[in-house]
């Protein structure tokens, strides 16, 4: 069920969602999800209060936004329960101090050879277990978008109200200073964000292609999200044998 709450401000609005109060799984998804649609600008759910936050193209209305969210929870299919068994394996695998152990151990701990390399069951099995290794792909923000967030907290709409009221109540000088400290925040908030993104798009954009690693006794080019755990990595600047993904820490 999906109910309008607030829809006063055009481009932007807010919709109660039944199902997502206390479904953490479903609050990702309908972030993910909804914001692919490119009348969409910003997406923010919670699974606390089951709230959504839309913020769209103005020429689209509440109404319309409302069939996108039954639609993407239409197509939501729930974390089986084996897959989530399989995240509670992972969470509790013991880490190892992989540094103080020799080759072999290592070698021995993922089921792969120096000479050999993994074989194809295993990269198989590694890959549905660990993923692909590649970074998780982020939706890049405009620069006035990442500045209108630090705008929408709790206490930021607190000090907000405790401005105008200082204001109206005459009290310009408590009124000056609670806004010099919104902006102040709100541009250290700004900034942070700002380098957190350039950052995360340039380790996306610094990825490597294609690796050079040993399987099944072979030489084989392949993708660099292709790579598992165990994965023999050869470096052609020197050809020196390097198991580079030998651990899932």
């Amino acid at each position: 069920m999906v109910q309008a709450i607030h829809t006063s401000i055009k481009g932007r609005a807010r919709y109660y969602v039944r199902e997502l109060y206390r479904s953490v799984s479903l609050q990702k998804y309908l972030e993910r999800a909804i914001s692919q649609y490119p009348e969409i600008i910003g997406v923010t759910a919670s699974s606390l209060t089951g709230n959504l936050l839309v913020k769209f193209k103005p020429d689209k209305s509440d109404a319309e936004i409302a069939v996108l969210i039954e639609k993407s929870i239409a197509n939501y299919q729930p974390q089986k329960p084996e897959s989530r068994q399989k995240a509670v394996e992972a969470e509790a695998q013991p880490r190892e101090n992989w540094h103080l152990l020799d080759i072999n151990s290592v070698l021995e701990k993922f089921s792969s050879s120096q000479d050999s390399g993994l074989d194809k069951d295993t990269v198989s099995q590694n890959l549905d277990r660990y993923g692909k290794n590649a970074l998780a792909k982020s939706k890049s923000r405009s620069d006035w978008s990442i500045f209108a967030d630090q705008f929408q907290s709790l206490p930021v709409a607190l000090l907000g109200v405790a401005s105008g009221i200082s204001l109206i109540s005459e009290g310009f000088a408590d009124a000056v200073a609670i806004a010099v400290v919104l902006l102040t925040n709100s541009v250290i908030g700004y900034i942070t964000e700002s380098q957190s993104e350039k950052i995360i798009n340039s380790l996306q954009n610094d990825q490597i292609p294609s690796a050079l690693v040993i399987r099944d006794g072979e030489q084989q080019k392949i993708e660099s999200e292709a790579i598992v755990v165990g994965d023999i990595l050869i470096i052609e600047n020197n050809k020196q044998l390097c198991g580079c993904r030998c651990s899932p820490d």
